[in-house]
């Protein structure tokens, strides 16, 4: 009987390793290593473009940058805080440029880019309204805002002038993503809606309409693909060209907050409100790979939340709501 019993667990276990590893069929697979950035949670946070640093806004100590494979805490940053009598920046929007070498962060209307390397503030900048989502351009030198207003703004941080306006949301816009040639962007607003905009017209190209409110876009690197999603309706992948969807991903049960085009815009990299994350295989709408991170603690249920992700070799690295880090392989 203890035989039969011992062989029946073992096909147990292979069935389960035979399913999991055939599209997932539903399996969630747990983070392989995790590092804690901020014991009381985070407002706002981002992991660098290749992945070595990441910048939080915690709500405890306010912001810094840490080095992720030394799990070190490098520069510390606050704005007009009294820090020795506890009081920090509330930072609400954290963006990196895509060389790593600055970082935005944004308190209400405030914000400010910082060196990665030094730590020091470089601009110093007062928004039209509250500052919503932001996106740095290739080199750090302008900065797309997306506002409480509906509008976003593109500010040149050399003469700390707004380059152009984009009006055409009736609600906040929550999301943004900037081309790497930083003349075209995608925003996504609680009116429903995500556009492509000309940025040297500041005309909208393409407007795509979704179920509920856009919370989430993103642009590939390659600049042909936009991608947004309504909360829990369908992800649109969508050409920048025509403004035709060219796949759809079903997402309807999830209310996704932060996207990325991965493996040459062969893939999209999710991630949602109740740490939950997926792989997409774009080329039939397929789920590759599925993880959740692990939740503990009294505020479980409200620090799921997944602020970034980014595709590394194997797996991918995630900054959860929680101030952790974790690694999934």
């Amino acid at each position: 009987m203890k035989q039969a019993f011992g062989v029946l667990k073992r096909i147990q276990r292979l069935l389960w390793v035979a399913l999991c590893g055939v599209a997932l069929l539903g399996c969630d697979r747990g983070p392989e290593r995790i590092l804690e950035l901020a014991e009381g949670g985070i407002y706002a946070g981002a992991l660098s473009p290749d992945a070595q640093t990441a910048t939080i806004g915690s709500v405890l100590h306010g912001g810094s940058l840490w080095n992720v494979p030394d799990h070190a805490r490098l520069f510390n940053w606050n704005l007009d805080s009294d820090i020795d009598a506890g009081q920090f920046s509330i930072f609400t929007t954290v963006a990196y440029s895509s060389n790593g070498q600055r970082v935005l962060t944004a308190q209400g209307r405030t914000f400010v880019v910082w060196s990665s390397t030094t730590g020091q503030a470089i601009f110093f900048y007062e928004a039209p309204d509250n500052i919503r989502s932001a996106a740095l351009d290739d080199e750090g030198l302008n900065v797309l805002l997306g506002l409480e207003d509906g509008s976003a703004a593109l500010f040149s941080l050399v003469t700390g002038q707004i380059i152009v306006r984009l009006r055409g949301h009736q609600g906040p816009i929550y999301s943004l993503a900037l081309a790497a040639d930083g003349r075209r962007a995608v925003t996504g607003s609680d009116d429903n809606t995500a556009i492509l905009w000309d940025l040297p017209s500041g005309m909208p190209l393409h407007r795509i309409t979704h179920d509920n409110q856009v919370r989430t876009v993103a642009l590939s690197a390659s600049g042909v693909y936009a991608f947004s999603v309504g909360q829990r309706s369908e992800g649109l992948v969508w050409n920048t060209t025509s403004g035709q969807i060219v796949r759809r991903l079903p997402m309807n049960r999830d209310s996704m907050t932060v996207a990325r085009f991965v493996d040459n815009d062969a893939m999209l990299l999710t991630g949602d409100r109740v740490r939950k994350v997926i792989l997409w295989q774009l080329t039939d709408s397929s789920k590759q790979r599925q993880w959740r991170l692990k939740g503990e603690g009294l505020y479980t249920r409200s620090s799921g939340e997944i602020m970034d992700i980014r595709r590394v070799a194997g797996g991918a690295l995630v900054l959860g709501a929680d101030g952790r880090i974790s690694l999934l392989q």
